[in-house]
């Protein structure tokens, strides 16, 4: 799910995040005013903002360390996702208690226990609303032309990410989507072009030398019609009953790949670890 902000579009999940640390912000601002000292609170609040993000990020890093090992320098790239909100809340409850001090520091406590909560439970709807079928009938096709119906992959986990050569952050995370599905074969990881003719999608990936195995084509964007999908790159992890589980939007990183092949039931092999 995205919401457009102008020419962008920004996943619903971040949106959530951000107004959450706004409100936090806002909340902890107000506090401090009433109380007299509106700086030395807004500077507690900051601190434990961005402590709570470096927490939050080196949660999930660590929860992942198997993913971030063959790319170590992506754990940088904090614009790919990858935060866990149960680290980040807990760094920035303590640093609260280490910088507020006074009467007012319950109350800064408070509300960041009310916006967590409220956070984590619009988290949990926005993870549900994206549950639905998988559309039947379907329809891709290879890079040679021949068909592949998408209703012949049910029975088991599959990934299908749709992409286009002209989508900057599609190409920046090809190459780790092709590698993966290389090392899972048991599990159709395809990434399905929508909306280029198959020689500007040969000529790109001859460019680039990439592999095409994972390759597909959708000339008429059937798939992107048919699932409401606005915004590229977007990656649908698929489980064994056809039942979309979770739609990544944006640039996906190994870790986030690996954990929603996990959640789908795939096996990770290499990377469970």
């Amino acid at each position: 799910m995205t919401l457009p902000l102008g020419p962008l579009m920004l996943a619903v999940d971040r949106f959530i995040a951000l107004a959450a640390i706004a409100l936090f912000l806002a909340v902890c601002g107000w506090i401090a005013r009433r109380a007299g000292y509106a700086d030395k609170g807004r500077r507690a609040a900051l601190i434990a903002v961005i402590a709570g993000i470096i927490a939050a990020r080196a949660g999930f890093v660590i929860s992942n360390l198997a993913a971030y090992a063959p790319d170590p320098w992506t754990v940088f790239y904090v614009w790919q996702g990858g935060f866990s909100a149960v680290w980040g809340v807990t760094a920035g409850a303590a640093a609260l208690l280490l910088t507020w001090r006074g009467p007012e520091q319950r109350k800064a406590l408070a509300a960041l226990a009310v916006i967590a909560l409220v956070w984590f439970g619009l988290e949990r709807f926005t993870v549900q609303s994206q549950s639905q079928p998988f559309p039947e009938t379907l329809a891709i096709t290879r890079l040679t032309g021949q068909p592949l119906a998408l209703d012949s992959l049910r029975g088991k986990p599959f990934v299908i990410n749709l992409w286009a050569t002209w989508c900057p952050p599609c190409r920046r995370e090809m190459p780790m989507l092709i590698d993966v599905a290389a090392d899972m074969p048991g599990t159709p990881i395809l990434l399905v072009n929508q909306g280029e003719p198959v020689s500007t999608v040969i000529r790109y990936l001859h460019r680039e030398q990439l592999g095409a195995q994972a390759i597909m084509l959708d000339p008429k964007s059937r798939m992107s019609a048919a699932l409401d999908i606005s915004a590229y790159p977007a990656t649908l992890f698929v489980d064994a009953t056809g039942t979309i589980r979770q739609i990544h939007t944006g640039e996906i990183s190994r870790a986030a790949l690996l954990s929603g092949l996990r959640l789908i039931g795939a096996p990770t092999g290499q990377y469970a670890g």
